[in-house]
């Protein structure tokens, strides 16, 4: 049911998806109880549906809901609780308040610190959101080094050909643009499109 919502979300289908989420969701909780931190997925797909409708308060809501849950099961400091704390971190980027968004990628970077050591991908994911938020901050400077740690840790984590790559080369390309430096840019900006 959760996967199937999930799905359905990512196409756009929010009639459809709504009453899969619910489903999920009651069972989870007849099931689980409500502070169980395996509740994570179906009430952060619930969210992730509010989000995509555009119901940024609502998704705010659920997912400060989940957090609260996840916290009064001891489990901010696992991977699920990671991913709620970057969710929230994308709500407030989507409205607009960067320095939320970063304190938020910052704590979910901490965690996956925590979890899995400062070179791994996931740790990249959330260096990335750090250095989104600055740049939409507009401190170039500080994004910089931020990006070229992420460009390096998925040199070395992910194969040559993986998307991310490509991403990373572009969002450095154009914080070295934005920093006046377009002869270290080019180079970036070439290598993204080969």
């Amino acid at each position: 049911l959760n996967n199937l919502g999930s799905v359905l979300v990512q196409q756009g289908n929010w009639p459809e998806a709504k009453p899969y989420l619910q489903r999920a969701l009651d069972i989870s909780l007849k099931s689980l109880g409500p502070d169980n931190p395996r509740r994570a997925e179906p009430m952060h797909n619930w969210a992730r549906m509010l989000q995509e409708k555009g119901d940024y308060k609502g998704a705010q809501n659920e997912m400060n809901r989940l957090g609260g849950n996840m916290q009064h099961a001891g489990a901010t400091n696992t991977w699920p609780g990671a991913q709620i704390t970057a969710s929230l971190e994308n709500l407030s980027f989507e409205e607009g308040n960067y320095a939320a968004a970063e304190q938020k990628a910052r704590e979910a970077m901490e965690v996956r610190r925590r979890l899995g050591g400062d070179d791994t991908p996931e740790f990249a994911v959330s260096l990335a959101e750090v250095a989104q938020d600055r740049l939409f901050q507009k401190d170039a400077q500080s994004a910089e080094p931020l990006l070229e740690r992420v460009l390096a840790i998925r040199q070395e984590k992910l194969w040559s050909g993986h998307p991310l790559l490509s991403t990373t080369k572009v969002r450095l390309g154009e914080t070295l643009l934005a920093l006046g430096e377009p002869q270290k840019a080019e180079p970036m900006l070439r290598e993204a499109v080969n």
